[in-house]
């Protein structure tokens, strides 16, 4: 059956997937809860890198999970202040 299959078997994950990238990109457009967007899109950015690294073989399917991981760091590197304490040792 393979990965996507799996995926597309259960039914609700890629309508849900979907609608995930729909809102989240609706919000980093429109400027509203961007923080909040791009720590949403994070999972889903790494996701993509890592199923095209391990499950497509070569380099040239990297280029484009590449491209999204890199502005998806520079796009939170202008919230980084707000990002901050998610990194930092709690007390």
């Amino acid at each position: 059956m393979g990965f996507l299959g799996g995926l597309v078997s259960s039914g609700y994950f890629l309508p849900v997937l979907a609608a995930t990238q729909t809102i989240t990109g609706f919000l980093l457009l429109t400027g509203f809860a961007v923080p909040l967007a791009l720590i949403i899109l994070a999972p889903i950015t790494l996701q993509i890198f890592l199923f095209h690294m391990f499950l497509t073989p070569g380099l040239s399917n990297l280029i484009l999970p590449l491209l999204m991981g890199i502005l998806h760091i520079t796009a939170a590197s202008a919230y980084w202040r707000l990002y901050r304490p998610l990194f930092s040792k709690g007390t």
